[in-house]
């Protein structure tokens, strides 16, 4: 397998996916191309060996890597906890 990590960004009219890497490069694959069930913000690398993922003959499939998905998430949630917080009550105007 590669080591080019992709984010399932969004799923666009139930039949292709639009896939982000870190640098901001996006891809549009069919949504066949992605392991059943997998939703968005999920990590997916690139698959080489028949029969990973995704439906055979497709020019590039992905399988999920739920590991980098959990690291990815604690980064978030770490980064979403480390943010100021403002005054809470309601606001003047």
């Amino acid at each position: 397998m590669t080591e080019d990590l992709w984010i399932l960004d969004r799923i666009e009219d139930r039949h292709q996916a639009v896939l982000q890497r870190d640098d901001g490069e996006e891809r549009i694959v069919p949504l066949e191309a992605l392991p059943k069930g997998v939703a968005e913000g999920t990590v997916l690398r690139e698959a080489e060996a028949e029969g990973d993922s995704g439906p055979p003959g497709s020019p590039v499939r992905y399988i999920a890597d739920r590991e980098a998905t959990a690291r990815r998430v604690a980064g978030i949630e770490e980064l979403r906890a480390s943010l100021p917080r403002g005054p809470s009550g309601p606001l003047s105007l």
